[in-house]
């Protein structure tokens, strides 16, 4: 366990292409766990609509998490 916590502290923050190839493995909890990892001036379109669709996926099979995301990422209470 030690040893996870050590690796995740020293991992450089995810980038956009990062959260993209997550996306593709449907690693849906460890993409929202590294979004803001992309700084604010990155964070466009296309991360919110990978926000957006892991964090549905993840509302999908843990529904109690739906307001922790909806408040934490504002934008998603607006997406249809």
């Amino acid at each position: 366990m030690k040893t996870l916590l050590l690796m995740m502290l020293l991992a450089a923050p995810a980038s956009l292409e990062d959260l993209e190839a997550l996306a593709g493995q449907s690693a849906w909890v460890e993409l929202l766990e590294r979004a803001e990892d992309v700084p604010p001036a990155k964070r466009n379109d296309a991360w919110r609509g990978l926000v957006t669709k892991a964090a549905t996926a993840v509302v999908q099979t843990d529904e109690s998490r739906a307001q922790a995301l909806s408040t934490r990422y504002g934008f998603l209470a607006k997406e249809p």
